[in-house]
């Protein structure tokens, strides 16, 4: 029988039945040939662009199934041929699954292409094959695990001048993680020098990576855990999340807030030593001059108790350590209330701050996408002795992330405490308009993230993350006529015993940390009448980070008492003050601050005399001292020595 398709006709066979043995099965062509006689024929002939389209089984007891055609026909199998003889000549055939041919067949295919869509787990076996023309396999199903694969074998094998191009493989699992490289089995030595691979050289597991490739002289495909190479890029980096969370996330983010929360000494210690001494003085005396007009308070703004919000963000990107690079965007915002100046022994002073903050992160790196939002709390204490200063903060928080990886979403959440410690000393030049001042930042990191199961059924557990930063730098600062205040600063930062260590299914995955890098920019800060200021900052990163980071904010001085009462005292041309007549009464030297004609005493508020004719000869309030502040008030937001000197 002979059916002809041309000049681009569409031939269906679709919804015949017949019945074979009693039982009715879908068939569109039931071939029978008779005993003692030759095999009957069924030829499909496609010509001009012509097409036949089988959605139905063909069968019978033996018989040939001829395709042939000028090259430009096609022939559509989309159901099962049992018990034929196929061949093949200068047409093009397509297979939507290989197991439709599983049905004790012989191919030859002679000439033309035949395409076969899919090729499960399950062996083509035939009778006899011949390729001399192409078979082109969309996708192979192939589990390394079990190191079995689709494939073709026959009884015999005949001609094999043809190509079987393999265009993409269905890996079912992942191969065994405990072997370097595992082999599968794919084709007899009769053909296996006739097929190509090309496919993806890379398969993705769920925790390793492995190039795939084609062994033509054994018929092998054979994967190769993370291509032979080591470390970060050997696995698939949804299971890194962990590792790159943690730096990435939680130790970037904690380290970024222990910059900012040392609010009140970054503020405090760009003020010249005589403003920062006289503010801390401020509530103990007052200063008068012979002609008796007070100096009013000096850098008001930071007497003392003071609300301050300081909101940050970073665009960088991180070079880790056996994890790569990392885009990563971090920002947040801190609320800190810092208290009164405390009066300590031995010449210290002490301001307590108290703070919370919101943190957030962005993080991309090698497919994965990452988002982080939690909060922290913690307090700093302050310490001031003349040019020298430090501070000690500690703090805790929780956050809560969430990846995207190539096989969905997964949650995970973040426990995390710190300990960070910041201490400077002035250089003053010109009475404090100019000030070099070194600084040393360290900080200890603690990150624990709980164990969770990812997208792909991978069970992550992580171990704490320890992490210690050395953050040497230097700044200079400028005290300017009109009461601004720029500077600029560098540094370097060094992170140690700074890893961060996680397993997958009990594999251990590299450990990962952020490598040095160099800090460095400017800043500026200004003040708006006697109890705000404002103040912004810009710094570069070059190294192991590679962006910016900005802030800034504000300070709010709270809680003045405008109306209470401060001594004035009136000097009387001696350079210090005796002991006082009263018991207690103390002395402090201004030899510093003030000319000869200028002393002041601290002690008891009622001393009425001293031994060298010193007395109190006004009570003034706050409001009070703050008019006759006008007629000294600079632009600047010092008080300078030619004031004083006036005095």
């Amino acid at each position: 029988m002979n059916i002809v398709s041309k000049n681009s006709y569409n031939s269906l066979f679709t919804g015949n039945t017949a019945k074979i043995d009693g039982k009715v099965e879908q068939n569109a062509i039931y071939m029978e040939t008779p005993e003692d006689e030759d095999d009957v024929t069924l030829t499909l002939d496609a010509q001009s662009s012509g097409r036949f389209v089988l959605n139905d089984t063909i069968n019978g007891n033996s018989y040939n199934l001829k395709m042939t055609g000028d090259k430009t026909g096609e022939v559509y199998f989309n159901n099962k041929i049992v018990n034929a003889n196929i061949t093949q000549n200068n047409v093009i055939s397509y297979v939507n699954d290989a197991s439709q041919l599983n049905y004790n067949n012989n191919l030859a295919i002679n000439s033309g292409i035949m395409n076969i869509n899919n090729m499960g787990l399950a062996p083509l076996h035939l009778n006899s094959f011949v390729n001399d023309g192409t078979i082109n396999i969309n996708s192979v199903d192939i589990n390394p695990a079990t190191e079995t694969m689709g494939k073709i074998t026959a009884d015999s094998y005949g001609s094999q001048t043809g190509t079987i191009n393999v265009n993409g493989l269905n890996v079912l699992a992942d191969p065994n993680p405990d072997k370097l490289q595992t082999n599968v089995f794919f084709a007899d030595s009769a053909f296996a020098n006739t097929v190509k691979y090309n496919g993806s050289n890379e398969y993705m597991g769920k925790i390793y990576k492995y190039t795939v490739g084609y062994l033509p002289e054994s018929g092998e495909f054979q994967f190769v855990r993370g291509g032979g190479s080591s470390g970060a890029d050997s696995f698939n980096p949804s299971v890194l999340s962990s590792s790159v969370n943690a730096q990435a996330g939680t130790n970037a983010t904690v380290n970024e807030t222990f910059h900012y929360v040392f609010e009140h000494a970054d503020a405090f210690t760009q003020l010249p030593s005589m403003d920062r001494f006289a503010k801390i003085n401020e509530n103990r005396y007052a200063l008068s001059s012979d002609f008796n007009n007070n100096i009013p308070g000096i850098a008001p703004e930071f007497n003392n108790k003071a609300g301050w919000f300081r909101p940050y963000v970073t665009f960088e990107k991180m070079n880790l350590r056996n994890a790569g690079a990392v885009n990563a965007t971090t920002y947040g915002s801190l609320v800190g209330f810092d208290s009164d100046f405390q009066d300590l022994k031995h010449g210290w002073t002490g301001v307590t701050t108290g703070y919370i903050g919101y943190t957030g992160s962005q993080l991309r790196y090698s497919g994965a996408d990452t988002t982080m939002n939690g909060g922290l709390i913690g307090f700093t204490q302050t310490f001031y002795k003349g040019d020298f200063w430090t501070a000690l903060t500690l703090s805790t928080g929780a956050s809560a992330g969430q990846t995207n990886t190539m096989y969905g979403k997964e949650d995970f959440t973040t426990l995390f405490a710190g300990v960070g410690s910041k201490t400077g000393y002035n250089f003053e030049f010109k009475d404090g308009k100019y000030i070099i001042q070194p600084v040393w930042f360290m900080s200890y990191t603690m990150g624990k993230t709980f164990d969770y199961t990812n997208a792909a059924g991978v069970r992550i557990e992580s171990s704490p993350m320890h992490s210690i930063m050395l953050n040497p730098s230097l700044r200079f600062i400028a005290n300017t006529k009109n009461g601004w205040q720029p500077y600029a600063s560098v540094g370097m930062v060094w992170n140690a015993m700074n890893e961060s260590s996680a397993s997958a299914n009990g594999i251990k995955l590299p450990e990962s940390s952020i490598k040095p890098y160099v800090e460095y920019g400017v800043g500026l800060q200004k003040r708006f009448k006697d109890d705000f200021i404002a103040f912004g900052q810009a710094m570069i990163r070059n190294g192991g980070r590679n962006g910016i980071s900005l802030t800034a904010g504000f300070r709010w001085a709270i809680g003045r008492d405008k109306e209470k009462p401060l001594e004035k005292v009136q000097g009387v041309n001696n350079k210090t003050i005796g002991s006082g007549t009263k018991a207690g009464d103390k002395t402090v030297s201004m030899k510093k601050f003030l000319p000869p004609t200028v002393s002041i005493k601290v002690g008891d508020s009622k001393v009425s005399h001293t031994t060298d004719g010193r007395k109190i000869v006004k009570q003034l309030s706050q409001a009070q001292r703050e008019k006759l502040a006008k007629q000294y008030q600079n632009t600047t937001r010092t008080t300078s020595i030619g004031d004083m000197k006036k005095l």
